[in-house]
């Protein structure tokens, strides 16, 4: 039986072309959906080697998600599942990638505490 791999470390599988492939969520779109990104190789340790390297550039999961939009536009996306099961996304914008993690960083921080409030109020 295959080792079962911990959230947020991407999964490695041998395609029928015999070519090794390594996927990753990086982030969720507006209707909740997974957003993922793959890398191909020829061998196993390789094909590692590219998935850390993809996991490294879009960041670890629960974290939020920095993308470019255009030359000039950065967007932040963190779509956690709120009290009630579903997932919400939430989006911020800066020009700059630095700014954009600032952002991201504080915006997680208030929706997790959002998130805490509603939790206690559905339990009571």
């Amino acid at each position: 039986m295959a080792k079962r791999r911990k959230q947020g470390e991407g999964t490695l599988r041998l395609r029928k072309d015999g070519r090794w492939e390594g996927r990753i969520v990086v982030g969720y779109d507006d209707k909740g959906l997974p957003l993922t990104k793959n890398v191909t190789a020829k061998t196993k340790t390789e094909c590692a080697a590219k998935l850390e390297t993809l996991k490294e550039q879009y960041g670890k999961s629960g974290t939020g998600c920095v993308t470019m939009i255009n030359d000039h536009l950065y967007e932040g996306r963190y779509s956690p599942i709120n009290a009630y099961g579903k997932r919400e996304a939430h989006n911020i914008y800066a020009k700059t990638r630095e700014e954009c993690e600032e952002k991201l960083a504080e915006m997680i921080t208030q929706v997790k505490d959002k998130i805490k409030a509603e939790k206690e109020q559905v339990k009571r």
